[in-house]
């Protein structure tokens, strides 16, 4: 194997063990709330897909916070982006 190859799967495999260390990281489901930023940012989703996935019944929805503050229970996102790397996988 060239130089060149081997610094290829190198940089694959190190990706694939810092998604898999940052998943398990996720997943831990500590008790508390993500703020719609949060949720964004760890989903990669726009706050226009989020709520078109609501009226669909795709993503959980928020509980109610504070006045003008949207908030998810953490172990809802955690699970909905569970069911979606299950989906990805399966």
């Amino acid at each position: 194997m060239d130089y060149a190859s081997q610094q290829r799967l190198e940089t694959v495999q190190f990706v694939w063990s810092y998604w898999l260390m940052l998943l398990f990281d996720i997943l831990k489901d500590p008790i508390g709330f993500y703020t719609f930023d949060d949720v964004c940012r760890i989903t990669g989703l726009s706050k226009k897909t989020i709520y078109r996935y609501m009226d669909k019944g795709h993503f959980p929805r928020p509980v109610s916070g504070r006045p003008r503050k949207t908030l998810w229970w953490i172990a809802d996102v955690h699970e909905w982006i569970r069911r979606k790397l299950q989906e990805k996988v399966a």
